[in-house]
């Protein structure tokens, strides 16, 4: 094997290894501080003293419109069905928040692997790139967390077909359905950084893609089918009109970019 390679494997080897650590480390954080992080943070979003509920019993004062103030009018309680349900949910959530903390300190890692095989020209654009990956991403996760996954568990919750149904709910069913939300939304607020980047390398033009809107509600529509746990249409209008808006804001984009091409 060439050394050079040889030397790149060792190098990624000691980015991975040092960005494990980090999460084992904020993982272990977490988990002794899960009073915060689990009932504060996750368990939070069941209170109807959440933020966003707090937020909107004050405009819906303010407006004189009563029904925005929304209360948990239904009771139901989590439950553990499996013997090591809860040991192995903490452990879960620990890792999975040591990740979502660790991960602009994992972009760094990966900056610095790709960094010494870029050109100058080259840094400033993959730089700006990783810088908007990020915002993107984390727009995508405070959106589902302070709006979609409050109305979804409220409006899931509060949904009675009779009176005689009492809700029990799982912890997987709880815990799926929220860090789904959360990565899935994550991602999706990327589209606008992936269309700017298809329409820099040419594989998309804003002239082709402007005719396709009405396709391209259609195809949201879907993937918000596909993306949310749960099969009720509020949820998924709660995805698509977001989703959709993201896509307008990459035409835009691709637009701008169209002109800069064409100066």
């Amino acid at each position: 094997m060439d050394p050079s390679i040889w030397d790149h494997v060792k190098e990624l080897r000691k980015r991975l290894l040092i960005s494990v650590a980090a999460v084992m480390i904020l993982a272990v954080f977490v988990y002794v501080f899960s009073s915060f992080f689990i009932d504060k943070i996750i368990l939070g979003l069941l209170s109807d003293d959440f933020v966003t509920f707090r937020w909107l019993c004050k405009l819906s004062a303010l407006l004189d419109m009563p029904s925005l103030c929304w209360k948990q009018q239904v009771p139901f309680s989590l439950i553990n069905t499996e013997v090591s349900g809860q040991f192995r949910y903490h452990i879960m959530i620990s890792l999975l928040w040591g990740v979502i903390l660790a991960f602009p300190f994992i972009l760094y890692q990966f900056w610095i692997f790709l960094k010494p095989a870029l050109f100058e020209h080259e840094l400033k654009v993959i730089r700006r790139s990783f810088f908007w990956m990020f915002i993107l991403f984390l727009l995508g996760v405070v959106f589902s967390y302070f709006v979609l996954i409050p109305f979804t568990l409220q409006f899931l919750l509060n949904y009675q077909m009779s009176s005689e149904i009492k809700n029990m709910v799982t912890l997987n069913s709880f815990f799926s359905t929220v860090f789904s939300l959360i990565f899935w939304m994550g991602l999706s607020f990327e589209i606008p950084w992936v269309m700017f980047i298809l329409a820099k390398v040419g594989l998309l033009s804003y002239e082709s893609m402007k005719k396709y809107r009405a396709l391209v509600f259609v195809i949201v529509l879907i993937i918000a089918g596909i993306i949310t746990p749960t099969t009720d249409m509020f949820t998924q209008l709660l995805v698509t009109l977001p989703l959709y808006g993201l896509f307008e804001i990459g035409l835009y984009v691709m637009k701008r970019q169209a002109r800069k091409t064409n100066i």
